[in-house]
């Protein structure tokens, strides 16, 4: 980390004009500093020391079924056996036939044995190949699956201190890896291991006294093996995590590639990416240039047993104990074996270096997830170390992370519980929300009651805490202490699932998924994914996969995902919900694009409803109108919201389109938290919360807050009308 302060100062010092100050210095640093104590990694994954066997666990237990196992260790063993028996009983024919006339009985059944032995070596390593593939593929896709679970249901905590690059680097490097090289090598180290041991026995068989020099031949091998494996697997670290850096860059580049253009930027994103590229080939040179040092040591040491052999076979013959046909064999494989010693070593080395992929991944097998267990319980799909975030309960002082225990609800309870209590009562009382231990919290014993239907506006200034008030309560964020009751219920004692079905957030970055306008409207209305995934809203790093504690979900999304990647239309309405009850969301889709303003430019689109996201060419504008159409559907149709947040939902759209959306909103029948950014409306609307440093400094009616000249409602709504233009 003091490389990279150091690397820092300096490079801040070689800006252009020298006007950045020694504040401005420290000010840089002091950001690394907090970066780094967040978690994130600025010169990427830097583990040292050999692989845990925990780790090697994690890719052989779905390293195909038992039975596969026990089948591909035999043919590994068999294929050895056989070709070394193939071997043996060449050199005892040889021997046989001297002096004798060819095309005897004897000579053809010879021939027969030893081609026969040579077509059972041929199948087994046929059969080998054919096991090594279908567990390879199994650990692959199962491998796949988890890490795509685990992220899913991650807390968004994880994904602010992990970067986008990170995330891509398991998901192609890595990836690539396990298919490739980690089977080849667990298949090479096996037979590698049977041919030296094969080949060992045979040379000692007939030539005893070279097992006078394999013990100084071992250590000498064993010394070589330790400075190797240590070097070639920090090499392959460094090569591994050095793709974080590139693919971040590029990520980074393409989606703000509009701005690179606009600030004529391109040439130094081009030299910055070919910097970075330049890092990554350099880790890869070394992770060569230790294989190749190994190598070359290797070849030096097993010269000695190939001299130690020849020097055995003659002393030997020349005593009449060796004939010429074993002499020639032990000589064989003396020769071969100098290349097998070698070769052994690398697939040992290359063993630990291959698993470091499954290293990494297995490192994101273990965060912590969001979780529907309220007290820290038994986290969905194992591996992880406590409670992920917003899995954690409690009331009162006693915190929202220990002390006692809240009773999981069922999801038909509380919306069982719904159908004779009114819907969208809020209740906070003392919630402490903090990112991170090390930061100030965003919330501070935060206190609010709302009673159910009521429309409110959460106002204040940048950093007052509003968009994490909007946060705490489909619980994206875990809360430190305090309590979040909706209808009378802790949040926390309902499904994940559940609770994020009925409590919607529209974040102010529209998500759209892949697939046509309709689809994208009805696939969170009706669809089982949509029961399942109820936030609207994407993390940081632009994704726009939403998590719930429920990890037999990933089932749900992946069929959901798939029926929207499809180029048919109307494929999700059919398959989900029917033709009568996709006529009806069809129906009604169309009623609110009408209110929104949007019908005419639909109603321009080559196939209408059905036009694909990437043909309809929508605006940003046209992107957060979706997104709030979806959420409109979703409550007109069977998935009844108790709340909807909306953070900043018109700041995209023109003054027009703005009056539009709020008769919207304001004419639903839920309760509705709208982060205000336009405080023009607020007029309208039941309540206002006026946020300061995460707590809560004003709240009561529009009118009585702007009726009083000291409030700080009143100062904010004539700042923003000064500002605002003519």
């Amino acid at each position: 980390m003091e490389a990279v302060l150091r690397h820092v100062r300096a490079s801040l010092h070689r800006l252009e004009g020298r006007t950045v100050t020694k504040a401005l210095v420290n000010r840089a640093c002091a950001s690394l500093r907090e970066i780094s104590a967040r978690g994130l990694d600025v010169d990427g994954d830097k583990r040292t020391g050999a692989i845990a066997m925990v780790d090697f666990a994690v890719y052989l237990t779905v390293f195909g079924s038992v039975a596969a196992r026990i089948a591909l260790v035999l043919c590994t063993v068999l294929s050895a056996i056989s070709s070394v028996a193939a071997n043996i009983f060449l050199s005892r024919w040889t021997d046989g036939a001297v002096g004798k006339e060819g095309g005897s009985p004897e000579e053809q059944t010879n021939l027969l044995i030893y081609v026969s032995l040579g077509v059972a070596t041929a199948a087994l390593q046929a059969l080998q190949t054919l096991l090594l593939t279908s567990c390879s593929l199994r650990a692959s896709r199962q491998l796949h699956a988890l890490l795509v679970r685990r992220l899913l249901n991650a807390p968004l905590t994880f994904f602010d201190a992990t970067t986008t690059g990170a995330i891509l680097n398991r998901f192609l490097s890595d990836t690539q890896l396990i298919d490739s090289s980690v089977p080849d090598s667990l298949l090479s180290l096996a037979t590698q291991l049977l041919t030296m041991l094969t080949q060992v026995a045979l040379v000692l068989y007939f030539a005893p006294w070279v097992a006078l020099g394999l013990p100084p031949l071992l250590c000498a091998y064993y010394a070589v093996y330790q400075r190797m494996r240590a070097a070639a697997r920090d090499a392959r670290r460094i090569a591994s995590a050095a793709h974080t850096p590139v693919f971040s860059h590029y990520a980074d580049a393409i989606a703000g590639s509009e701005t690179i253009r606009a600030f004529d930027a391109s040439e130094r994103f081009c030299d910055e990416n070919v910097r970075r590229v330049a890092n990554l080939s350099r880790a890869k040179v070394m992770t060569e240039a230790v294989q190749k040092w190994a190598q070359t040591l290797s070849v030096q040491a097993g010269t000695i047993l190939y001299l130690l052999s020849g020097i055995a076979c003659v002393i030997l013959h020349a005593c009449g104990l060796l004939t010429t046909a074993q002499m020639g064999l032990v000589l064989l494989y003396a020769g071969t074996l100098q290349r097998a010693s070698m070769d052994l070593m690398m697939r040992m080395t290359a063993i630990e270096t291959e698993f470091v992929c499954v290293e990494r991944i297995a490192e994101f097998l273990r965060i912590e997830q969001d979780t529907d267990m309220g007290c820290g319980g038994e986290d969905v799909g194992g591996g992880s170390e406590g409670g992920g975030g917003g899995g954690q309960c409690g009331s009162g002082e006693s915190g929202a992370g220990g002390g006692g225990h809240t009773v999981l609800l069922t999801a038909a309870h509380w919306e069982g519980h719904a159908d004779v209590a009114p819907r969208g009562a809020i209740e906070m009382n003392g919630v402490v929300l903090r990112y991170h231990p090390s930061r100030p919290p965003a919330l501070r014993n935060f206190c609010i009651s709302l009673p159910a239907g009521t429309h409110a506006a959460v106002c204040g200034r940048t950093g007052c805490g509003k968009s994490s008030l909007l946060r705490v309560l489909p619980r994206l964020y875990a809360i430190d202490h305090g309590k979040v009751l909706i209808d009378g219920v802790d949040i926390h004692s309902v499904p994940m699932h559940t609770l994020r079905r009925q409590v919607r957030l529209l974040a102010q970055d529209a998500v759209l998924l892949r697939g046509s306008l309709f689809e994208n409207l009805t696939a969170f209305a009706f669809s089982n994914a949509g029961a399942n995934t109820g936030v609207g809203t994407g993390t940081r790093n632009g994704t726009g996969c939403t998590r719930n504690g429920n990890a037999m979900a990933l089932e749900d999304r992946s069929s959901t995902a798939a029926a929207l990647t499809s180029h048919e239309t109307g494929q999700l309405a059919k398959a989900e919900v029917g033709d009568e009850a996709a006529a009806e969301a069809e129906a009604e889709a169309r009623r609110i694009f009408e209110s929104l303003g949007l019908r005419a430019r639909i109603d321009s689109l080559a196939d209408g409803l059905h036009t694909s996201i990437e043909a309809a060419n929508l605006s940003e504008g046209e992107r957060q109108l979706m997104s709030l159409a979806r959420a409109l559907v979703a409550h007109g149709g069977k998935r009844q919201l108790r709340v909807l947040l909306c953070d900043e939902p018109t700041s995209n759209v023109d003054f027009g389109s703005d009056g539009r959306v709020m008769d919207m909103l304001l004419a639903l029948d839920c309760t509705l938290l709208i982060n205000a950014h336009r405080l023009h409306h607020v007029r309208r609307l039941d309540r206002v919360c006026v946020l300061d440093n995460g707590r809560l400094v004003e709240e009561g009616a529009p009118a009585q807050l702007l009726a009083t000249p000291n409030s700080r409602l009143a100062a904010m709504v004539r700042a923003n009308t000064q500002a605002s233009p003519p």
